[in-house]
């Protein structure tokens, strides 16, 4: 629903056409939404990637954004190698909606933490 402009004053006068604050900013932040959501669509926004292992070079995890029915979330992936050298997805990986992504994050960062304590890895491996 559009707001219609409305006339505050003379025809002509600097006054004449007054629009909502509501409006003003649902023109502005519209075309960024729309982006976001578009490209989400359209294949996704890539956050991450990195080498399942040191020593696998065939094998890679990557974290996009992405949408499914207009529902955003998460998707961490393992790619493999095709016989050609592409990266290809395949059926592994997860999936978690943007709205839970803050409680999936948190355990996440407790198995960091606990590794580190542990001695598995340091603090500023990656």
């Amino acid at each position: 629903m559009t707001d219609v402009p409305q006339r505050q004053g003379p025809p002509g006068s600097s006054s004449d056409i007054s629009y909502s604050n509501r409006q003003i900013l649902s023109e502005t932040t519209r075309p960024a939404q729309t982006s976001v959501h578009q490209q989400l669509a359209d294949g996704g926004i890539h956050v991450a990637a990195l080498w399942k292992s040191p020593r696998n070079r065939r094998e890679a995890i990557q974290v996009s954004l992405r949408s499914y029915e207009g529902h955003p979330y998460v998707d961490a992936r393992i790619f493999a190698m095709d016989a050609s050298g592409r990266m290809r997805p395949t059926q592994r990986g997860i999936a978690v909606g943007v709205k839970t992504l803050p409680l999936f994050a948190k355990p996440v960062g407790d198995a960091l933490r606990k590794a580190t304590q542990l001695g598995l890895i340091t603090a500023g491996s990656s």
